[in-house]
This record gives structure tokens, C-alpha cells and sequence, in this order.
């Protein structure tokens, strides 16, 4: 990494510890890293193990108004993992609710950047009020699920 660092300087670093148990940390200070610094009209987030097909999704994204939109799979009534053997364990004291609000998950999620920019602002607002940030990001993952803009084709998202 250091080697790629010192040739192309095209890695981020994030002040959060690696590891599955701090995946959503990760996440939103991608989302805060990204809102800061990105002057596109889609946030793409995939994982590295996809094979992605970018034409198909940059047409469909042609024709998407770039404001309110997410494209993802979202999970609404996710029960919060409280073994710690669990790779995604929480403890109450970190996340006092049975399950999580809803939320865009899997390898492939598409966010407009204003959805992308309200999410960094609410992660921002919430930092050090551990118990209080589900408060906060509930309504607004609620809203996003209930906003999600989708399509079923012939057997396809789009």
C-alpha cells in the first residue's frame, strides 16, 4: 500500500479501525469523505469482488434525475447482532434498539450526492451521540426506503 501510495497517491485512509464491527462507521465516514470532496451527481459504491457492467447502469443513470435517489436492496427489520462471536456484533450500550432502521445494503448501492451530502451532515451532527444517531438517521433512512426509485425489467434492476 505504501509503494501504491508513493507512485499514484490514490489511496484514502479513514480513522476508523478495519473489521466487519466497524463497518458502519466505515460507511458513513466514506459518505462524509465523498460529500466533502466529489462533484459528481451519483455516488456508486460496490464491493470489490462485483463484476460490474458499467455500461448498463450508466445508461440507466442517463435517465434518473440526480436529486432524492437511491438504488440499492434495502433491509427494513434487521435484528441487531448481539453475539459477540457475531462478525457484525453490537452491543446495547453502542446500539440500544433490537434492530437497525431501515438501510441500503449488498454489493451495489447508487446514491444521488444530495442523498449522499444529507447523510454525511446527519453522521457529522451525530458524531459522540452514539445512542442519539439512531434517533437521528432513523426518519431519514425511512424516508430513503420509502423513496426508493426502482424498476423491474425482464428480470432486471433498472
Amino acid at each position: 500500500m505504501r509503494r501504491e501510495m508513493e507512485e499514484h497517491n490514490d489511496l484514502v485512509f479513514l480513522p476508523v479501525t478495519e473489521g466487519y464491527r466497524m463497518n458502519s462507521r466505515k460507511g458513513l465516514l466514506f459518505l462524509e469523505w465523498i460529500a466533502a470532496r466529489a462533484e459528481a451527481e451519483f455516488l456508486l459504491k460496490t464491493d470489490d469482488d462485483v463484476y460490474l457492467r458499467p455500461t448498463p447502469l450508466l445508461r440507466q443513470l442517463e435517465r434518473r434525475i440526480p436529486a432524492q435517489y437511491a438504488w440499492a436492496i434495502f433491509d427494513y427489520i434487521s435484528p441487531v447482532p448481539r453475539d459477540e462471536d457475531d462478525n457484525f456484533y453490537n452491543p446495547e450500550e453502542t446500539f440500544p434498539f433490537p434492530v437497525f432502521p431501515p438501510y441500503p445494503r449488498g454489493v451495489v448501492r447508487v446514491l444521488s450526492m444530495d442523498v449522499v451530502r444529507l447523510l454525511a451532515k446527519a453522521s457529522q451532527e451525530a458524531a459522540g451521540h452514539r445512542g442519539h444517531m439512531v434517533m437521528r438517521f432513523a426518519p431519514l433512512s425511512l424516508q430513503l426506503a420509502q423513496g426508493l426509485k426502482y424498476s423491474f425489467k425482464q428480470g432486471r434492476i433498472g
